[in-house]
């Protein structure tokens, strides 16, 4: 695990998902809580998603057309 700075064009810092948050809490308290909260409101989407994704199957949706909706 690492953090890697990258100069240039499309360059940035990156670092292993694993320390994000101890990453966010070294820039700010309020940084951290601000990227837990936005990491918790994402798992919530992509359970609501997958929630859906279920729903539709079971309403008999073979070839995925009601997926994308």
């Amino acid at each position: 695990m690492s953090i890697q700075a990258k100069a240039g064009r499309c360059g940035g810092t990156y670092a292993h998902k694993d320390i994000a948050f101890e990453f966010a809490m070294w820039i700010s308290p309020e940084f951290k809580i601000y990227i837990v909260k936005e990491f918790q409101r994402l798992k919530a989407d992509e359970q609501q998603f997958a929630i859906h994704q279920m729903s539709v199957l079971e309403d008999g949706d073979t070839d995925g057309r009601k997926l994308l909706r």
